[in-house]
């Protein structure tokens, strides 16, 4: 009978652990463990499937686009045995043994990549789709700026996909882009705000990162992949703040501290704290790190229902957390 041995301290687990009873290590065995490494390894896959169709879709590779493109899969080492990443990662460090990538290789790592989008067609699963369409807006913007030809390229695979345009994010997008090729001319400002719209869906590492939470830290920081800036173009960074009878719930690590903090500030001003989204809940608050948990990278489930609820006529305002703290320390200030 094959043994059960901790990653961390080498001690024995039973079948039943789900945690090492010595060191109170996540067990790698656990039901729980297993689908949030299985949700993170395909999140990352179809992540990096996206990134390469992003920085493909104008059919030019720059070297900005290629350094940014080794330093992302810096960022998840541990999936290089995994593919597509260990083709990437090797052809990538085949190319650069001579610190230059020459004309030759960089239409070879572009037909590969043109050839991996043609081999591996739009998965059955929405949520998988949402993750490749994610990645793609980052190859897009990956190098920070936005090309007419990447504009068009978008535009041609959003009407590939047709039959998205009224589920979000997709909707978002398909009105951002009939709106920037309406009059066939994309100013600067449209660039800058289809750039800040990509990026809300970017992997972008927060450096020194704090969780407060019991919750995040023991059920979700067991991975490797990185912390990143949540959404926030959905925010509603203007919003006057109701405390007095209104319900709150809350998504995300705070930056500012624990759940247990919030609470305390909603219920001192008067406000309900929910736990869950309901179909009358006045506020979501995203907090200031994305969560390791969250089913898409810069949002999760709470997010993704309050945005297609908003189809049915529910109005649901999204703030972030800065905006909540700010106003409620004024409010807490008059008190």
């Amino acid at each position: 009978m094959t043994k059960l041995i901790c990653h961390e301290c080498s001690a024995e687990l039973s079948a039943s652990d789900e945690s090492c009873p010595k060191c109170g290590v996540k067990t790698s065995h656990s039901k729980k463990y297993i689908s949030a490494r299985v949700r993170e390894i395909d999140r990352a896959k179809q992540r990096l499937h996206g990134i390469l169709s992003g920085i493909s879709i104008d059919y030019e590779l720059s070297d900005t686009e290629i350094g940014e493109l080794q330093q992302w899969l810096g960022l998840h080492e541990h999936l290089h045995s995994v593919e597509p990443f260990r083709s990437v990662v090797s052809m990538l460090n085949r190319y650069l043994e001579d610190q230059v990538i020459d004309a030759d290789e960089r239409e070879e790592l572009l037909e590969w990549s043109l050839q991996l989008i043609d081999d591996e067609p739009r998965p059955p699963i929405l949520s998988s789709f949402i993750r490749r369409f994610h990645g793609i807006l980052q190859g897009i913007a990956i190098d920070r700026k936005i090309t007419d030809e990447e504009i068009t390229g978008i535009n041609d695979w959003l009407l590939d996909n047709e039959d998205l345009r009224t589920q979000w994010p997709f909707s978002d997008a398909f009105e951002l882009v009939d709106r920037i090729l309406d009059d066939g001319v994309v100013s600067d400002q449209e660039r800058a705000e289809f750039m800040e719209f990509c990026r809300n869906f970017s992997e972008e590492p927060i450096d020194y990162p704090v969780i407060h939470d019991e919750e995040y830290l023991n059920e979700f920081m067991r991975t490797d992949s990185p912390i990143c800036k949540p959404i926030t173009y959905i925010c509603d960074r203007e919003s006057m703040i109701v405390f007095e009878g209104k319900s709150f719930c809350f998504t995300g690590p705070a930056k500012a501290g624990p759940r247990k903090l919030f609470r305390g500030i909603v219920e001192k001003l008067g406000g309900i704290f929910k736990n869950s989204i309901t179909k009358d809940l006045n506020y979501l608050v995203i907090g200031a790190q994305s969560s390791p948990s969250w089913y898409y990278t810069t949002y999760g489930r709470k997010i993704e229902t309050v945005m297609e609820e908003r189809k049915d006529g529910r109005q649901t305002t999204i703030l972030f957390e800065d905006d909540f703290l700010f106003q409620a320390e004024a409010f807490l200030k008059s008190l």
